[in-house]
């Protein structure tokens, strides 16, 4: 049905889901996001080598590689 009405529109549903795949695909990680605030954020040092360290420690590893949108709330609750 959506693949028609995408059609009747004059959107080829094969190229629509090609972008949809590369916007996935070239999606930032997890790990990109968190390295970038943890450069940017301004924080005392003793504060800031905390947040890094803890990072590192319990988190990169968990939910580092993983795009934004994989990340459920539930999924943080439990780690």
């Amino acid at each position: 049905m959506i693949a028609r009405k995408q059609v009747s529109e004059g959107i080829s549903p094969s190229s629509q889901k090609r972008v949809e795949c590369n916007q996935i695909r070239n999606a930032d990680r997890f790990c990109v996001f968190a390295e970038k605030y943890l450069a940017d954020v301004k924080l005392a040092e003793n504060t800031k080598a905390l947040r890094i360290a803890k990072y590192e420690r319990d988190i990169k590893e968990t939910f580092g590689n993983r795009l934004m949108s994989e990340i459920t709330t539930d999924e943080i609750r439990c780690h």
